[in-house]
């Protein structure tokens, strides 16, 4: 009896770290509602992005789609979050996004040079976003630009900077000049003042071309991007779509082999009580 309660241990603990585990919560994303457009645009040029109601001394909760900020977060400048909860699952975030899930159209666009304008990376346009994971899994994003409504001019080419750690202060993000210069590899973007590690960046990031990093398990990542076309800091703007699509982490070939061997011993186990 022993033996078959320690194997049955066994074999349900090589299960359990065989498998992810699904969180009774769905995977999505909230909005910063502040500059919100009264009807669909893909852009509201003219108004700095990511500045919550929290930045004028109100509820730090007031300004988001969801009843609480978003990881707890008081930061004055952030402009959407997303939580993943199963591996595999995918989400947008984008203002038709915003209105599908919450009936507004968020303020989610960037300036063609809001990431890079030939010479800085500039915080006026850089959008702010926060993204989390429940559970660990490799994470893929790709950009699609939204043009102005009239608009002739065209760009689709972001830049995307991925940082490990958030900015939860209300002042822990500065959109007033120049972010890491030229170089997007720094800590502590926007003047965080906060402890943000980077990770990695890509500085041709649309539709085909992706930036991909692994995310741990509970870990908050701030996603900084803009658009990378030179150009003005505040112009043109357009509208964009961020995909983000997850996978779950593969399993090392080790742990394959200890369920192998588990099953083994169970089989064996069943053997001899039969005998």
């Amino acid at each position: 009896m022993i033996k078959k309660t320690i194997l049955a241990q066994a074999i349900a603990c090589a299960a359990i770290t065989a498998s992810s585990i699904a969180t009774a919560t769905a995977s999505t994303t909230v909005y910063n509602t502040f500059y919100e457009n009264a009807s669909y645009t893909p852009t509201n040029a003219g108004n700095t992005d990511g500045w919550t109601y929290a930045s004028g001394g109100e509820d730090p909760n007031l300004g988001w789609t969801s009843s609480l900020s978003p990881f707890g977060t008081t930061a004055s400048v952030v402009n959407w979050a997303a939580e993943i909860t199963t591996a595999g699952d995918s989400l947008t975030i984008s203002s038709q996004d915003a209105h599908d899930r919450y009936g507004i159209w968020a303020d989610i666009d960037t300036a063609k040079g809001g990431w890079f304008d030939g010479s800085n990376g500039w915080g006026h346009n850089t959008d702010v976003g926060l993204f989390k994971s429940d559970v660990a899994a490799n994470v893929t994003i790709n950009l699609t630009a939204l043009q102005p409504i009239g608009s002739s001019e065209t760009w689709t080419n972001f830049g995307v900077s991925v940082f490990t750690g958030m900015a939860a202060a209300e002042n822990g993000w500065h959109h007033h000049g120049t972010w890491n210069a030229t170089s997007f590899e720094a800590d502590d973007p926007l003047n965080s003042g906060e402890a943000l590690s980077y990770l990695k960046h890509e500085a041709n990031v649309d539709s085909l071309n992706n930036i991909s990093f692994y995310a741990e398990q509970g870990q908050v990542y701030s996603i900084l991007l803009g658009g990378n076309s030179g150009g003005s800091v505040y112009t043109p703007h357009a509208g964009y779509s961020m995909s983000i699509v997850t996978s779950p982490v593969p399993l090392p070939a080790a742990v394959w082999l200890f369920g192998s061997a588990i099953a083994g011993l169970g089989f064996s186990s069943r053997r001899k009580l039969s005998a």
